[in-house]
């Protein structure tokens, strides 16, 4: 009796195609990574800067440097650089600003504070 294992032949023809297959989608699978990291870090770097340009405008509003109201610059602001501001309040003469900025189901937060002291002691005088 023959033994079936010695007889029958194992065919590997195909097995570069799987492989390379394979490599294709690893390859694949690491850029997309890669892509959403990016995405990520930008959404949060515009959060930041927005957070900061909107600080910025409303100290302004706040020192009389430009019209309107501080709260009301900042969230132009942030609208402007695709943000939401979250949240604007005034303490005295400094400005606490936070926005957000929503991405592929995520959300980045940022916090900025907007200070003049040369102007307010101006004032007081």
């Amino acid at each position: 009796m023959a033994n079936p294992l010695k007889t029958a032949t194992f065919d590997e023809a195909g097995s570069g195609t799987v492989l390379v297959l394979a490599s294709v989608l690893l390859l694949f699978g690491l850029v997309s990574l890669i892509n959403l990291e990016a995405v990520a870090t930008r959404a949060e770097v515009t959060a930041i800067r927005s957070a900061q340009a909107a600080a910025q405008a409303a100290t302004n509003a706040l020192n009389g440097f430009e019209t309107g109201f501080p709260c009301e610059a900042a969230a132009k602001v942030s609208q402007e650089d695709m943000a939401k501001l979250v949240s604007c309040r005034i303490v005295g003469s400094q400005v606490f600003i936070r926005t957000e900025v929503k991405t592929l189901g995520m959300v980045h937060f940022a916090d900025a504070r907007g200070f003049t002291p040369g102007v307010t002691d101006i004032r007081e005088q």
